[in-house]
């Protein structure tokens, strides 16, 4: 494929409603949830099956603009450790997800534009704070900054 033509690629790829989702048990969202604790955060994990060799976070899913003005659909995890989100904890959450890319193997992880969202209630039930991302394959992204 020609550089002009990955471009092209590229661009309709990017320019469409993108998912951009990571399944539920893929190993570099372990990588996420480790780096997530590193930080001291503590996300929702998904009751583990009888037999589960790992315990993976529990993903919510989200459509959201991403940096570019691009609407993609990503996913969500919400935090069990924070109410509101402060400066400090956002720069210790882009700082996570800096090493989930340094140690994952398959996927980068990008935060959404606006990446959290505080901690919510209704009459029934309450809600822990999240932050929302999504993902690109790093294969793509290598092809692209090849050219």
């Amino acid at each position: 494929m020609t550089k002009k033509e990955l471009k092209n690629k590229v661009s309709i790829d990017l320019n469409k409603n993108y998912n951009s989702r990571i399944d539920s048990t893929d190993l570099d969202l372990l990588c996420l949830a480790d780096a997530l604790e590193f930080f001291d955060f503590q996300p929702k994990y998904n009751p583990p099956p009888d037999i589960a060799d790992y315990i993976f976070p529990n993903l919510g899913f989200a459509t959201f603009t991403d940096n570019h003005g691009r609407e993609r659909k990503g996913n969500s995890i919400r935090i069990e450790n924070v109410n509101a989100w402060g400066e400090d904890q956002i720069e210790d959450l882009k700082a996570a997800i800096s090493l989930t890319n340094q140690n994952s193997k398959k996927y980068a992880f990008f935060l959404s534009k606006s990446p959290t969202s505080d901690f919510e209630f209704d009459e029934e039930r309450t809600y822990s704070a999240i932050f929302c991302f999504y993902v690109l394959k790093k294969l793509d992204l290598k092809e692209l900054n090849a050219y």
